[in-house]
């Protein structure tokens, strides 16, 4: 701090004074000083004195310092001053007086000894204002479910949820039952809670609920009522999966695999996980599906993508569905040169198809769709034996090739008669449906054989040229011919094994025959 304190000045010579103490110690001083004639007088120094509680009295006390530079500084501490070695905590005047041809008044200034671990004073905070207190809101009522509802239980219990509302150091809870107006009290709540469980209900009956914020010193408004919660006398089923469900590659280039199941009754939305290359641990596909087909894009061309769908209700999570060869897929890979991603948008032509029953006990059919005309995938119903009721599988998307578009329709049953129906579809048209085909589903393997184990599924087929004739040295006799031949044929043989196992792409082409 800067003081200046000059006291009223002669005529013989003008004097001011200041004196600062540092703030991180109080008894380090710093003393600055100026002055000046007056016209026709000399300069002749300054005499510095302290006065304070020791000694008291007048202002021309023990002396400690005499300069005669008209203007300067000095730092000191109370130890410097003469005949202050050992000062007393307190309040202090230091005073200069200046010479020339008549001395000037004297200048002062006050200064503090502290103590020698002085420091600043904290100086006080300043006082908090008082918010000006915000009036209580109602709660809003996010939830009133029953509470515990497993498949086939009966709950006696409602949760409800709300949002806590600013301010509130408890709730009240009211709640009506079963149309009535009276209205009845539950326990108070707490600070910080927003949820509370309603015990010890009657099934059967509807329960409405209202809630009040609290404060130690005002009650907020009530809050709507709560949406009308009836218990029911037993919880619901677990919902179970789709039936069915269908994974389609997309077209070359497309990275994607067009899924489609059977439509569950009740069903207000689906969940889809999958598995990548018949990986153990199952991937989550984010969100819910309300309808029953998905588009599963940017994939891994070549890799096989296997997928299991579940069934949510409007109060209850089912199980996974079952793996079939029919839930997975290969996505597709890119374009050859001859090949095109774009989709066919014209129209449709009404698709040909045949159906062959399955080996023994194996409870499917397979369905082979020709190439049908401005066609990018299928649409297929069907009805079983005794039901009026119209199912549909797919999309299913088409296959290139001359060898038509494959399906594998599972878990139908053993001997059960099946009518077919396929549509064409593409993206802005479909076909009629096509006439029926009816089949029955096979029967059981003879003797309880169980029945074969489907192979692995493999990666559709390279197309395939004729195999040349083998070679025969010039000069072979006739039996090297026909071995030559026969190992031809063999040849033949083995190419033609994998596609029986997976019938996808051209058919293996057969050798020429050979004259011998």
């Amino acid at each position: 701090m800067g003081i200046i304190s000059p006291e009223t000045a002669a005529a013989q010579y003008r004097l001011n004074l200041s004196l600062n103490q540092s703030s991180a110690n109080l008894n380090l001083m710093t003393i600055s000083w100026s002055g000046e004639n007056q016209p026709g007088q000399s300069f002749n120094g300054i005499d510095f004195y302290v006065t304070g509680p020791t000694p008291a009295g007048s202002a021309n006390g023990p002396g400690f310092f005499s300069t005669t530079a008209q203007t300067g500084s000095l730092s000191i501490t109370p130890q410097d001053l003469t005949g202050f070695q050992v000062m007393q905590i307190g309040s202090y005047r230091l005073h200069a007086r200046a010479g020339g041809g008549g001395p000037s008044d004297w200048s002062s200034v006050p200064f503090t000894v502290y103590n020698a671990s002085a420091s600043a004073p904290t100086p006080a905070p300043a006082p908090t204002p008082t918010p000006t207190p915000v009036p209580l809101g109602p709660p809003t009522i996010i939830s009133a479910i029953p509470e515990g509802c497993t498949p086939n239980s009966t709950p006696t219990s409602i949760y409800t949820v709300w949002q806590q509302v600013v301010g509130a150091t408890g709730y009240n809870i009211t709640f009506t039952k079963g149309g009535s107006n009276t209205v009845n009290m539950l326990p108070p709540i707490g600070a910080n809670i927003s949820t509370f469980i309603h015990r010890n209900l009657t099934p059967g009956e509807t329960y409405q609920y209202r809630i009040q914020a609290r404060s130690a010193t005002e009650f907020g408004p009530y809050s709507n009522p709560s949406p009308a919660v009836t218990l029911p006398s037993r919880c619901a089923p677990a919902p179970v999966p789709p039936s069915t469900v269908v994974a389609s590659p997309g077209g070359c280039g497309t990275q994607s695999i067009q899924l489609g199941w059977t439509a569950v009754p009740g069903a207000v939305s689906y969940k889809i996980q999958f598995r990548k290359d018949y990986s153990s641990i199952p991937s989550l596909i984010s969100g819910t599906v309300s309808g029953t087909e998905y588009l599963h894009n940017n994939l891994t061309p070549g890799s096989r993508y296997d997928y299991f769908i579940q069934t949510n209700t409007q109060t209850e999570t089912g199980s996974w569905s079952e793996p079939t060869q029919a839930n997975g897929a290969f996505a597709p890979g890119a374009c050859t040169i001859n090949q095109t991603p774009t989709q066919p948008t014209g129209p449709v032509s009404v698709p040909t198809f045949g159906v062959r029953t399955g080996t023994c006990g194996s409870n499917s059919n397979l369905l082979t769709i020709m190439p049908t005309s401005g066609a990018s995938s299928y649409m297929i119903s069907f009805t079983r034996e005794g039901s009026s009721v119209i199912n549909q599988l797919g999309p299913i998307a088409v296959v290139p090739g001359q060898g038509g578009t494959q399906f594998t329709h599972s878990g139908l049953g053993q001997g059960l008669q099946f009518t077919y129906r396929v549509q064409g579809r593409n993206a802005t048209q479909a076909s009629a449906f096509s006439n029926p085909v009816v089949q029955f589903s096979p029967l059981p393997c003879p003797g309880g054989t169980p029945p074969t184990q489907p192979l692995p599924p493999t990666q559709p087929l390279p197309p395939t040229q004729p195999l040349p004739p083998p070679t025969v040295p010039v000069g072979s006799n006739k039996s090297d011919r026909v071995l030559a031949y026969t190992i031809s044929v063999l040849q033949y043989v083995q190419r033609l094994l994998p596609y029986e196992r997976n019938p996808v792409g051209p058919i293996p082409v057969p050798p020429a025959p050979q004259q011998f």
